[in-house]
């Protein structure tokens, strides 16, 4: 670490200046990603493990403890290996997510007249569904393609309206809980969710969609998004929540 510093110190004082702020920067930028990317996620506490791991790597070096560096060695070999398997979903969606992202700002983006026709049927649905205790799941795509769960369910060659979503939650249609199959959060949780909040929020994090999840026993509308479930929402809220965010998707 000293001869890290040490060496840095000398590339700042030298000619090749503007080279090393360049690789400071971009470093930097490959750190915030990182963070960024795999935030709320369960390669985040993953991260925390391995930071531990890190801090007992430099433990044993340091004391020259001979069985805890032979351990750890097998141990970090492992884990290379483990990591891209076990991981693999968040791996995926972090890097469509980094593929997509770009360093302009989306601050002139607009959405569709059309787009804000389906904004206002699926809230007024989603409040009608809430009101009559009726489960539903609606994912509303972004930027990730959904493509491979709707290969899952019944294509409907039809123009999205706010009679065709209640028809297909309607409990006594053959569509009803018969649609695309969605993930189930697969780790454990800090509060109690049944299957379809639990597959709302697994959507959420391996996607950027927004799905919104109608809660048949409480008649509430709770909304997965950005790695997060939040609950109770109103319809105004609802709304709000997809204008903004519908505005941030390309």
């Amino acid at each position: 670490m000293i001869d890290l510093f040490s060496g840095l110190g000398r590339a700042l004082s030298s000619q090749k200046w503007p080279l090393t702020a360049l690789d400071i920067l971009l470093v930097s930028s490959l750190i915030y990603w990182g963070i960024i990317l795999i935030k709320e996620t369960r390669a985040a506490r993953m991260l925390y493990g391995l930071l531990v791991l890190g801090l007992l790597f430099l433990l044993g070096r340091w004391l020259d403890l001979e069985l805890l560096n032979w351990l750890l060695k097998y141990l970090v070999t492992t884990l290379l290996v483990a990591i891209p398997i076990v991981f693999q979903p968040e791996l995926r969606a972090g890097l469509e997510r980094l593929g997509r992202s770009s360093f302009v700002g989306r601050f002139g983006t607009l959405v569709h007249p059309r787009a804000l026709q389906v904004i206002d049927d699926i809230v007024a649905v989603s409040e009608t569904l809430a009101k009559n205790h009726t489960g539903a799941l609606i994912a509303v795509e972004r930027d990730d393609s959904l493509e491979e769960y709707a290969e899952t369910g019944t294509e409907m060659q039809a123009k999205l309206t706010p009679q065709l979503i209640l028809t297909i939650f309607h409990p006594h249609t053959p569509l009803h809980d018969g649609g695309a199959t969605l993930p189930v959060f697969p780790g454990p949780l800090e509060y109690n969710l049944g299957t379809r909040h639990k597959a709302a929020l697994a959507l959420a994090q391996q996607t950027d969609a927004i799905v919104i999840a109608i809660s048949e026993e409480k008649g509430t509308i709770s909304a997965a998004y950005d790695h997060k479930i939040r609950f109770g929402l109103s319809a105004d809220e609802l709304k709000r929540a997809l204008l903004r965010l519908l505005k941030q998707s390309k």
